[in-house]
């Protein structure tokens, strides 16, 4: 028997079996609808929900195994640790570092890319700050590897892997990070203008993702668990010791804890929390998977936090009235990055990694950004917004951008992680963080005004570590600074 012939005859062996409780799919709709799956009901429900995520995990584990196999049956070489193992391909006709459609030319502002990756070659995390109108570089922050591995928790595995995520620039030419890969108690980090390591707030938070800068010079950082017992600690007491209670901490820029806002208050507020405390929850241990908190002020000057969640969807809480203003499942899925589009107080923008439950289903390839336009509501004082694949608010205008235009090698599919916000009103700012790319996409032209490839030697592409894309820039950064080697 041909090899390709037993995988078929495999694959549709495991079909009659999945075919046995395809049922499940008709019955899909309605329980997304009526939350039949995040709460107890009779025994019929009861069965259907386990039947469909037994369904859902055959089809997830299915596709993982023929695409390891054809891995395998092209001759491909395993990808390492530190890169993506579709790059090698993908890219292969792309030399590292950048690729300009334009000439450097002053007086035509791009504005400036702060750059975090793992270097492909030496496997060192590096942050860099680029001038996109010169395309030059500007500053690197020379990182004393040996002295952080003194003062910083990893596992001596990951260190080929360690990436500063999601650098922050503050205006003394400082920057604030922490580590990826992150662990239970990620200390949140503090570098100065040359690159030496200043402060460590080690509070056992376990601070991950995004670091957000808003009014007053507050930093928002969602954190892995809360350490004061939860009130609803009787909830949670029969969960694992993993369970991430996750929370939203509110620090200066000197890294002092100022606050923190545990996600079950928010959840209890909506009555959701018992999609938390569900026993057909997919995702028990991490329900949230908090990604990005984005402070913004409303017209009505009302602090307020955009919450992006990987295992639930997106909410807008207005933290000084403690009232959700709207949430959404559904309409995008394992998203990233949401942000006011262009500095708007009713319009929002949010990176869709992407996946077969995106709404519309088979539309769009690859990943896209969500524009979501509450600009016809004119209060949240009284109600809170819902909405889904069906929105059935109907004075949410809803628009989808897709990069279908470009080449298909150069359509992004970051399955996990990922950035992408407008610049202006014809331009996206999109970094591929699992394939260690980024670029800026002109809505008007179709094309690329700028990319970047992290490649190595090897040719392989190595991760990024949530770069931005910045208008402006410190003026420390506008003269000359020396550093001691």
């Amino acid at each position: 028997m041909k090899l390709k012939e037993f995988f078929k005859k495999g694959y549709q062996s495991l079909s009659v079996f999945g075919a046995v409780i395809f049922f499940t799919y008709g019955g899909q709709k309605l329980a997304n609808l009526e939350n039949i799956c995040n709460r107890d009901q009779n025994k019929f429900f009861e069965g259907l929900c386990y039947a469909q995520k037994v369904n859902s995990k055959i089809y997830s584990e299915i596709n993982f195994f023929i695409g390891t196999v054809k891995l395998l049956y092209k001759g491909t070489k395993r990808a390492p640790r530190w890169a993506s193992s579709s790059s090698l391909d993908r890219f292969k006709e792309y030399n590292s570092g950048f690729d300009f459609s334009y000439d450097a030319k002053k007086g035509i502002n791009k504005g400036f890319f702060l750059l975090s990756r793992i270097d492909p070659d030496f496997k060192v995390p590096k942050v860099e700050l680029w001038d996109l109108t010169q395309q030059s570089i500007i500053h690197t922050w020379q990182f004393n590897i040996e002295d952080i591995r003194s003062k910083i928790k990893i596992n001596d595995k990951d260190w080929e892997v360690l990436r500063f995520l999601h650098p922050l620039l503050l205006e003394d030419g400082s920057i604030v990070t922490h580590i990826q890969p992150e662990n239970d108690n990620t200390q949140l980090l503090k570098f100065d203008y040359c690159g030496n390591l200043t402060k460590i707030q080690a509070d056992k938070l376990g601070y991950h993702h995004s670091i957000e800068i808003g009014d007053k010079n507050r930093l928002y950082v969602p954190i892995a668990r809360v350490k004061e017992q939860s009130k609803f600690y009787e909830n949670y007491k029969k969960f694992p010791p993993n369970f991430r209670n996750e929370g939203i901490a509110i620090l200066n820029t000197d890294l002092v804890l100022e606050k923190v806002i545990p996600l079950d208050e928010i959840f209890d507020s909506i009555g959701l929390l018992s999609y938390v405390n569900s026993r057909f929850s997919d995702f028990k241990n991490d329900p949230y998977h908090l990604n990005d908190v984005h402070p913004y002020r409303d017209k009505n000057g009302n602090l307020n936090l955009l919450l992006s969640m990987r295992h639930f969807g997106l909410i807008s809480y207005n933290l000084d009235r403690k009232k959700v203003n709207w949430f959404s499942r559904g309409l995008t899925d394992f998203q990233h990055d949401i942000t006011p589009f262009l500095g708007s107080k009713e319009i929002f923008t949010i990176f869709d990694n992407g996946d077969l439950k995106n709404s519309p289903l088979n539309k769009f390839n690859g990943n896209t950004i969500v524009k979501l336009d509450f600009s016809d509501i004119k209060s949240f004082n009284d109600r809170t917004a819902i909405f889904g694949k069906d929105p059935n608010l109907d004075l949410v205008k809803i628009t989808r951008y897709d990069f279908g235009e470009l080449a298909n090698n150069l359509i992004p599919r970051s399955n996990t992680e990922g950035r992408g916000r407008f610049i202006d009103e014809s331009r996206i700012f999109i970094e591929e963080t699992n394939h260690g790319r980024a670029f800026v996409y002109n809505l008007d032209t179709k094309n690329l005004e700028w990319s970047y490839f992290n490649k190595g030697k090897s040719g392989y592409s190595s991760f990024l570590g949530w770069s931005r894309h910045l208008d402006n820039i410190p003026e420390v950064f506008k003269k000359k600074n020396f550093c001691e080697d």
